[in-house]
């Protein structure tokens, strides 16, 4: 099944429950389920590991790794992942 990435500029339209695909280094993807929402992170994965992505760009906030750090001037740091959105093709007409 082909399946299309959707690049999008912000994922303030994700909600507790979706599906999204975390890109680990932009070539291992790992589909992880949305936990909880708040108006700047998503926080998705497990009980045992979550991750946390800023809602603006989806780029993965690890203050440990120091990744996706904004500064005082908004500015993120460097980060190892981000997420992308999956969209399974249009149906064919019936």
């Amino acid at each position: 099944m082909d399946f299309t990435h959707i690049k999008i500029t912000n994922f303030k339209h994700v909600k507790v429950g979706d599906i999204v695909t975390r890109m680990l280094a932009g070539v291992v993807p790992c589909k992880l389920k949305v936990t909880e929402v708040t108006d700047t992170l998503i926080i998705s994965g497990t009980e045992e590991c979550n991750w946390s992505f800023d809602r603006a760009t989806g780029a993965e906030v690890d203050e440990d790794l120091g990744w996706g750090i904004r500064d005082a001037n908004g500015v993120m740091s460097p980060t190892g992942s981000y997420l992308i959105i999956v969209q399974e093709p249009p149906c064919a007409s019936k």
